[in-house]
């Protein structure tokens, strides 16, 4: 038979602490049962000095149980084995840290987006960088912009940094880009697509001049980064979406994008040129992964040019609302 190790030795004052604790009976039922798993294994004059087999068969406990009562009294000290121990890290890990809770509170009280009236949980949600979107980025991306408004949870941030992956807010990127360069960015996204179609969005990217690639998110997320992108620098860019016509409805809704929806390269080309466009929405599945390098490449190589007049007339806000209301009385 092996030597017992840790052994216990109470002293008179600990043996009528625990004695108190029993006969109470207030206290949490683990810290009764480390009372009595203590006096049964006392050493001392005093104790009993039970072996761990006797003493789990009595209390109804497993000898497990009573090493380590044993183990966390000689290593802890009397005071930390009766209280339980505090977890190192919480049963469940935050989903937001303070420096995302602080831009998620600020995105909050800021002006909702156009056409609502208050930011709801589903807008800010859209807003949101979690793990599961920056899980689909390729693995060879070594750079990727965010909008500058975005809240990447901590779990993403820790994903990035693991894979040496930079990222960079929209705002201090496309200055940058358009100052070192004296061009716009070209944007590329993919919205609601597998992991091998985010790929393809990458590789895009990189093939165009000045090219960066935004997260995948939300439709209403993405087209938000490319409206300020647009306004701000006259950026265009490329939107993979499974729904182009649906992606591209609700791209028009925004006064500084004009999209268009390619089913083609050469079609899309020409449509692009015709509407002046500043997005042109695909669906990849329609073009392989050569058709939609060539059309990025070609359709950031297009010129920007004034809208022509019909289409000019056309965006023009109408002038119903401000007649009715010069001739109310």
């Amino acid at each position: 038979m092996s030597e017992k190790r840790y052994i216990v030795e109470l002293n008179p004052e600990e043996r009528a602490h625990l004695k108190s604790l029993i006969n109470k009976g207030k206290a949490a039922a683990r810290t009764l049962l480390k009372a009595r798993i203590l006096l049964k294994s006392d050493a001392s004059s005093l104790g009993e000095d039970w072996p761990d087999e006797r003493i789990a068969t009595a209390l109804e406990t497993n000898t497990g149980m009573v090493y380590r009562t044993r183990r966390r009294l000689l290593e802890e000290g009397f005071a930390a084995v009766l209280s339980r121990k505090k977890r190192a890290t919480p049963p469940v890990q935050p989903i937001f840290d303070g420096e995302a809770q602080t831009r998620l509170i600020a995105l909050a009280c800021s002006t909702p987006p156009d056409g609502h009236g208050r930011w709801s949980i589903r807008l800010l949600a859209e807003k949101v960088v979690v793990l599961a979107s920056v899980a689909k980025l390729p693995r060879d991306l070594r750079e990727v912009t965010v909008r500058h408004d975005a809240v990447l949870t901590p779990s993403a941030r820790e994903w990035l940094a693991d894979r040496r992956i930079t990222f960079r807010r929209m705002a201090q990127a496309a200055t940058s880009a358009a100052a070192e360069a004296g061009s716009p960015a070209f944007l590329v996204a993919a919205c609601d697509l597998p992991g091998r179609c985010v790929a393809q969005a990458a590789a895009v990217a990189r093939a165009v001049p000045h090219g960066q690639q935004l997260p995948a998110a939300g439709i209403a997320s993405l087209v938000d980064a490319f409206a300020e992108a647009a306004s701000r620098s006259g950026s265009r860019g490329l939107l993979l979406s499974p729904r182009p016509a649906a992606a591209a409805l609700i791209a028009n809704r925004k006064r500084t994008i004009r999209a268009v929806v390619a089913t083609g390269v050469r079609d899309a080309l020409q449509l692009a040129q015709e509407c002046r466009a500043t997005l042109v929405v695909v669906d990849p599945s329609r073009l392989g992964p050569g058709g939609l390098q060539r059309l990025a490449v070609e359709f950031a190589k297009q010129l920007h040019q004034p809208l022509p007049a019909d289409l000019a007339a056309a965006s023009r806000p109408c002038s119903c609302s401000s007649t009715a209301q010069e001739a109310t009385p």
